[in-house]
């Protein structure tokens, strides 16, 4: 699974204008709205599916795709818990 630098993390903060705790909590929002737009999230899934997967691979483990479906899917897709049943 990916791994970021302090500086990666760092720096994508900083160019949301992100310097604190509380600046994120205010632009949480607007990030989950940025969501609903289907080209954005289209880029979202991209960057967790290939920061998710193990170096070499072009596929995750179960396990982890079944994590990340919960955590991206789970308000976009209503069939979520038969998919996760039948895989």
């Amino acid at each position: 699974m990916g791994e970021y630098l302090k500086e990666e993390f760092e720096q994508g903060f900083k160019s949301m204008g992100i310097s604190s705790i509380d600046e994120l909590k205010k632009k949480l929002p607007s990030l989950y709205k940025e969501m609903t737009d289907p080209s954005e999230f289209k880029e979202l899934y991209k960057f967790v599916f290939d920061f998710a997967r193990d170096p070499g691979y072009k596929n995750l483990q179960v396990e982890s795709a079944i994590n990340f479906w919960d955590l991206l899917l789970a308000e976009k897709c209503n069939f979520l818990k038969e998919w996760i049943e039948f895989i």
